[in-house]
């Protein structure tokens, strides 16, 4: 991870305390970067991810282009392979830092699925998960939701890093 690499070099951070979020696509490579790169983060926060792409495709309202544009391929069938192995859910296994999950429950976008799979998973193994589930909010819950649930995303998005990487200091 080349800019991880670089910012602990120019000494702006730490490196057993690199935290990591995301959002909808964000929380996509959140959670592939978990899978993909265990080890190299302390803590993480994937909100309204997309983790499996078959379903995805299969659920989702905007699941038909995901083919095209992640995977460049039209339909699941065409390549199966590709679906599965750019999941992360399908290497989630490997991952062992704590990751809380928020997730909209009226989400068409990034369908519950998603989360619950990599909750499931991380706790099967018995790894740290926490998953907050926002009922009746959609995709863009940080910008149009209850205030009150905007608000409770903050605080646990906020804990959760000062939980794991420690409160920021100022030099």
């Amino acid at each position: 991870m080349t800019i991880i690499d670089w910012a602990v070099e120019q000494g702006l951070a730490d490196r057993k305390r690199i935290g990591i979020m995301g959002l909808s696509y964000g929380g996509f490579m959140t959670t592939y970067m978990l899978a993909a790169h265990p080890g190299m983060f302390a803590a993480a926060i994937s909100e309204n991810p997309v983790t499996d792409l078959l379903g995805e495709w299969a659920t989702s309202d905007f699941g038909r282009f995901i083919g095209r544009r992640a995977i460049e391929t039209q339909s699941p069938w065409e390549n199966l392979d590709a679906f599965l192995s750019r999941s992360p859910f399908v290497k989630m296994h490997l991952n062992h830092a704590p990751l809380l999950l928020l997730q909209a429950e009226n989400d068409m976008r990034c369908p519950p699925g998603n989360s619950e799979m990599v909750f499931h998973i991380l706790r099967t193994l018995g790894r740290e998960v926490e998953m907050i589930r926002y009922p009746a909010e959609t995709h863009v819950m940080l910008a149009i939701g209850r205030p009150d649930r905007r608000v409770d995303r903050i605080e646990r998005i906020v804990g959760w890093f000062e939980k794991h990487l420690g409160s920021a200091t100022k030099d």
